[in-house]
């Protein structure tokens, strides 16, 4: 009986050596990781809202020619008054060198910034604006640029 366990131990031992020398290692693989990529966003720029109670006809306007384009100021003007804007006065700016639109505006007409914005956003580059003096006689001045 003692003989039969060595046997049967032997041979179990020699398969398993067997099996075992067969057995492949398969090297470890990693799983590709997703990663992630960044989105990017349109930012949006809100649009802001124009007051239905605003009247163009309330505002005092300076058109100025900054450019060396003849009759700039008067065609932007008829322009304007076809909007709804009668109080407009027009002429040439300080100089002819202006390449983007300025639009100054007194601190307490602020409020109409965004229709005076809306109505000449078609035709000019809107983006400069500065405060205009509350001295003035006009309520917005526009200075027209080239671009």
């Amino acid at each position: 009986i003692l003989l039969v366990v060595i046997i049967i131990v032997l041979f179990l031992g020699g398969a398993f050596f067997v099996f075992r020398k067969n057995m492949q290692v398969i090297p470890f693989i990693s799983s590709p990781t997703a990663t992630p990529v960044p989105t990017v966003e349109p930012t949006l720029t809100p649009t802001p809202t124009i007051d239905p109670s605003l009247k163009r006809s309330d505002l005092k306007l300076s058109i100025q020619n900054g450019t060396t384009k003849t009759g700039y100021a008067k065609d932007t003007a008829d322009f304007l008054a076809k909007a709804g804007y009668n109080n407009i006065a027009k002429g040439n700016a300080d100089k002819d060198t202006y390449e983007k639109t300025v639009i100054k505006i007194k601190a307490a007409k602020r409020n109409y910034l965004p229709l005076i914005v809306n109505d000449l956003k078609d035709k000019f580059d809107t983006s400069t604006v500065e405060d205009l003096d509350e001295e003035s006689s006009y309520d917005v001045v526009v200075i027209l640029g080239s671009k």
